[in-house]
């Protein structure tokens, strides 16, 4: 669950979504070890997917930390308690972009932006894409992550020029419609890529 605070319409309500989310990686092929062949493994990123995304925010809420009703989602029942871990946890929500805590309403998760897709998807953009580099062995990098509120509505996050960065790639993007633990396969388009060869790949949840 999530809220838009200042929106004018029913979104700054308590409400959820069934979120899908997609990551797509890009680097050359492993040739060696046992992603020999692949981009990244789609295991090793479905596992980073599940522990930065769904472990923090499936069956949870989501809310701004200057949200105006803050005080309604902490475990506090004391002004003056409040106030001060309040204090702390900015510090670290400004450090780290969020902070996961078990208030009166479940678990819930702190965010240093208001939670809309297109935050989302910047936000665990930034906390997939050192995961991705890590469990590449620096191969592969984080090309973008999107963000489906519903099945009509998206947002995408992009790494900064790094596809222009690299001449020739032209992805091609094939997915299944199965949810929520299909992958949808990516590969670099067909013909002569020359030395600036890359394959990408896509996981979904």
């Amino acid at each position: 669950m999530h809220r838009i605070p200042h929106h004018e319409s029913k979104c700054h309500n308590l409400h959820g979504h069934r979120y899908r989310i997609a990551a797509t990686c890009l680097g050359p092929l492993c040739d060696e070890g046992e992603q020999t062949g692949m981009v990244l493994d789609f295991g090793f990123l479905k596992t980073e997917m599940m522990g930065e995304i769904d472990a923090c925010c499936d069956h949870g809420m989501m809310i701004w930390v200057d949200d105006p009703w803050i005080a309604s989602f902490l475990p506090f029942t004391s002004r003056e308690a409040s106030a001060e871990v309040m204090q702390q946890y900015r510090a670290e929500v400004r450090e780290t972009g969020q902070k996961l805590i078990e208030g009166p309403f479940g678990k819930t998760l702190l965010l240093s932006q208001v939670p809309t897709a297109e935050n989302l998807a910047k936000h665990w953009f930034r906390r997939l894409a050192p995961r991705v580099r890590l469990r590449s062995g620096n191969r592969a990098d984080l090309l973008s992550v999107v963000v489906w509120e519903t099945p009509n509505c998206m947002a995408t996050y992009h790494a900064p020029d790094l596809g222009r960065s690299r001449p020739g790639l032209s992805p091609r993007h094939s997915h299944s419609e199965k949810f929520p633990n299909e992958i949808g396969g990516i590969a670099g388009e067909g013909g002569n890529l020359g030395s600036h060869e890359r394959s990408t790949f896509s996981q979904r949840f």
